[in-house]
């Protein structure tokens, strides 16, 4: 599946920019207005009905079709070819059953609807979340997973959105963890803070005023060895903040399942995916959801810290998953169509 993110000074100007790019069969991933304009993330299916690359050469095949009764087991094969563990397939093909829906992604979309919470981080930096005072969030995972890529593009999110956050990096000790983050800070005019320890992040704390977003970016945490999880969990004690777990798609699910639950062990309650532009399977990441009682947060569609940070809901995870039910049977006779659906559909 190839991403994109396409911006304009209006929204129908940037569905235009969608509809001459992307084509017709584009899917609208996310919408988001900004003060100078509006940014949509669409996608567009570059695989076969059976997952496969439609460049490679294949026998000839007879491709399915799909009838509105049997919602339940192409939600099932749909899953299943996305690695999804069979009891968590299982358990969202059950709860479809009753579900009455124009196509069987959107009967997959309530189903997860019900099975998962979806709560953007992104939010917080915008001006719509619902808070009282200034968000703190701490940014983990294991390593490679993205974190700083990350933290750097919601501190751009801030900025576009006229707030000024305060970025900390505890990532001393791998070479070079502070100079990618301060190459992204300088440029958004933000001084970037580094401090190793809990107490130091403490007293640091103390000094910040309330009404200013705090972002902390943490080293990469091998989630088996307790030493450096007894560390990261005592930064995140230190630093009271949302703590915000960042996985990498396409890894195997119960390798994925397992290290959420070790991170929601030290109170991980987000889950921010990135890779999605290198991915053809996310069943590792319903699983990392499932497993670690994580809400599904935002997504990264590529490492261009211009390109943002998109939220995900229900309808736009269920048409990455099968973007061909949706486009064979939902009746979008227009890019506008689906637009509205996916508006309607946001948190």
């Amino acid at each position: 599946m190839r991403m994109k993110s396409f911006f304009a000074p209006t929204m129908t100007e940037a569905m235009e920019l969608v509809r001459f790019e992307m084509g017709a069969q584009s899917i609208i991933v996310a919408t988001r207005d900004e003060k100078d304009g509006a940014i949509i993330t669409a996608a567009i299916e570059d695989t076969a009905d059976n997952g496969l690359k439609k460049s490679e050469k294949l026998a000839p095949e007879e491709q399915p079709d799909f009838n509105p009764e049997d919602t339940v087991d192409v939600i099932r094969q749909s899953l299943s070819y996305h690695g999804s563990p069979v009891t968590l397939s299982e358990r969202l093909a059950g709860n479809a059953t009753d579900i009455v829906a124009d196509s069987p992604t959107l009967a997959l979309a309530a189903a997860m609807d019900e099975a998962f919470t979806f709560a953007p981080i992104s939010a917080l930096l915008t001006g719509k979340g619902k808070t009282q005072t200034a968000p703190r969030i701490l940014i983990m995972g294991p390593p490679g997973a993205g974190k700083t890529i990350t933290t750097a593009k919601l501190a751009a999110l801030a900025t576009l959105n006229k707030i000024n956050p305060q970025v900390i990096t505890t990532d001393c000790k791998r070479a070079g963890g502070i100079e990618q983050l301060a190459a992204f800070t300088r440029i958004l005019k933000i001084d970037l803070l580094s401090i190793e320890d809990a107490d130091g992040l403490s007293k640091l704390l103390e000094g910040t005023a309330k009404d200013t977003p705090v972002l902390i970016d943490s080293q990469g945490t091998n989630p088996f060895d307790r030493q450096e999880m007894g560390h990261l969990k005592s930064l995140a004690s230190a630093a009271g903040a949302e703590n915000v777990l960042v996985l990498a798609a396409g890894g195997d699910a119960l390798e994925a399942a397992e290290i959420a639950r070790e991170f929601s062990g030290i109170g991980a309650t987000r889950l921010v995916v990135t890779r999605l532009d290198m991915t053809r399977r996310l069943g590792s990441i319903l699983a990392a959801a499932d497993a670690g009682k994580l809400s599904l947060s935002d997504v990264s569609i590529n490492p261009d810290v211009a390109e943002g940070i998109n939220p995900i809901n229900p309808v736009s995870l269920a048409r990455l998953i099968m973007p061909y039910t949706d486009n064979q049977q939902a009746g979008y006779s227009t890019m506008t169509d689906r637009h509205q659906t996916m508006t309607e559909a946001r948190l």
